[in-house]
């Protein structure tokens, strides 16, 4: 997390993904879910720079609902990012800037990777998180075993 202006912050996250399976997958569809209120959301370097290009900023509209902290529910909104072919034992990273949002406020986020080299008898795999800024001196429950907090 970082401090873009009085009150405001921004979150950088690192999405990073391997295959473990007996085999290469053809492609893996990573699907990073941010509530809908969230005004800048793009791929980008560990930098915070974005790519050229339009899927970078890119976000598509999902029926999915996401629950803060607090037990507020927002649409969602995604984006996507298609590997082609993810050789076995290879660990690919992703960065996603997304902010700003308040200090304080809770921003329920769910990745989801996919492929159809999955066996069908494993579900995809989901990963969801609390991300939350907190002043120095503040306090806040976590939010759960997954959850990730900046203070």
């Amino acid at each position: 997390m970082f401090v873009r202006g009085p009150g405001d912050v921004a979150g950088l996250l690192e999405i990073g993904i391997s295959n473990e399976g007996d085999k290469a997958a053809e492609w893996a569809n990573v699907n990073a879910l941010f509530p809908d209120w969230i005004e800048t959301l793009y791929w980008c370097d560990p930098e915070k720079r974005h790519p050229d290009g339009p899927d970078a900023r890119r976000t598509l509209d999902t029926d999915e609902v996401l629950t803060d902290a607090e037990g507020r529910s927002s649409a969602a909104k995604f984006l996507m990012h298609t590997y082609r072919v993810v050789t076995r034992r290879t660990h690919r990273v992703r960065y996603i800037y997304f902010g700003p949002y308040g200090v304080g406020r809770s921003v329920p986020i769910r990745v989801k990777i996919e492929s159809d080299d999955q066996p069908e008898d494993k579900p995809e795999v989901v990963a969801e998180f609390m991300a939350r800024a907190m002043l120095e001196g503040e306090s806040a429950d976590s939010s759960g075993p997954d959850s990730a907090r900046s203070d």
